[in-house]
């Protein structure tokens, strides 16, 4: 019996890494302006000085008088002239209301942005890239692959609010199938200047291209090109299958820090305060996800073995990951409700018993 189930364990094993050497599906989305600008006007600074034709010379010397009483007409240029009694009390008040008023008010404020210090300024020569990646069953597996599809086709990601409106659209949709959510990871880089962190930005979004052999759709600076997937089948052993999902962000600030990823919350947090930003904080965004094709099935052991645990880490209570059949011992993806090497029924524990 024992090596009945050892026969079974190294067939389940080769089955499994056919698998992985198949082929497979992807697609992503995005683009960024790596300028020093980064969108913003440097005139901005100079919009608000103006010329007004009224302003000129004659408007420097000016008359009233009234013809009812010659004698209460009065001149004023700009050479200068005596004042009236209302008007002198007028500038008396007015100095006693700055002395005794909005003098201290002043000091008080000069005094409270001394002891504060210099306000924080963003560096236009640095920027802070971060990855958040989100994993959903086969629950919502169909749904999200449609709609990113069509946000790929449609969006404009040749402008910085082009790119954040996908963002918040990409941001939306993962929101509604929270649930589905079953595995999480997040890349924190530090702080760095613009030439390293567009090197390490496209450094990542390679890496996830290169995770996936065919890319049905790509969406650069708003230029969609489209590929057929190849003859794909699903495989029984495989199930419905998981979707990934991978955000890269690069920022002129300082992004959330994802330090653990738990139920997922503080993952969704980060996500969401990088969608509700400044669309000209935000340099580049990429969006990559896999598999792009509904045949192209991605079960849990094959998601893992394409990304290791400390990059990819299952949520809590996500039934995903490597279990072992409690009759024969063949190893099989946790969301299956059955072992597809000999169909005996999955057992609770055993599906969460990970290797």
């Amino acid at each position: 019996m024992r090596f009945r189930r050892s026969i079974v364990s190294c067939v389940a094993l080769l089955v499994w890494l056919c698998a992985l050497a198949s082929a497979d599906t992807g697609a992503s989305m995005g683009g960024g302006d790596w300028g020093g600008g980064g969108g913003y006007d440097s005139s901005s600074s100079s919009s608000s000085s103006y010329s007004d034709s009224s302003s000129s010379d004659s408007s420097s010397s000016y008359s009233y008088s009234s013809s009812s009483d010659s004698s209460s007409s009065h001149s004023y240029s700009g050479g200068g002239a005596s004042l009236t009694t209302a008007q002198a009390l007028f500038v008396v008040g007015s100095t006693l209301l700055f002395i005794f008023g909005i003098g201290p008010l002043c000091m008080l404020v000069f005094a409270r942005r001394v002891q504060q210090g210099p306000r924080k300024r963003r560096d236009p020569g640095r920027a802070d890239v971060t990855v958040l990646r989100i994993a959903i069953d086969g629950r919502a597996r169909t749904f999200v692959q449609a709609q990113l599809a069509r946000i790929a086709e449609t969006a404009n990601t040749s402008t910085p609010a082009g790119r954040h409106a996908m963002l918040k659209e990409v941001t939306l949709l993962l929101r509604r199938v929270r649930d589905a959510w079953v595995y999480g990871g997040a890349v924190n880089e530090p702080m760095r200047s613009l030439d390293r962190a567009k090197a390490t930005f496209d450094r990542h979004v390679i890496d996830a291209r290169a995770r996936f052999r065919t890319e049905t759709i790509r969406n650069a600076d708003g230029v969609v090109a489209t590929q057929a997937a190849p003859a794909l089948v699903p495989r029984s052993h495989e199930g419905e299958g998981l979707i990934l999902v991978s955000i890269i962000v690069a920022a002129r600030s300082e992004l959330v820090t994802v330090k653990h990823i738990g139920d997922g919350e503080t993952l969704r947090k980060a996500l969401e305060a990088a969608a509700y930003r400044d669309p000209r904080d935000l340099i580049a965004i990429e969006v990559v996800w896999q598999p792009s094709d509904d045949a192209d099935r991605l079960s849990s052991i094959e998601l893992e073995a394409k990304y290791p645990r400390l990059s990819l880490i299952p949520l809590d209570g996500a039934l995903v990951g490597k279990a072992f059949c409690a009759f024969c011992n063949g190893p099989y993806p946790a969301e299956l409700v059955s072992c597809p090497h000999c169909g005996a029924p999955a057992e609770p524990d055993e599906r969460r018993r990970s290797a």
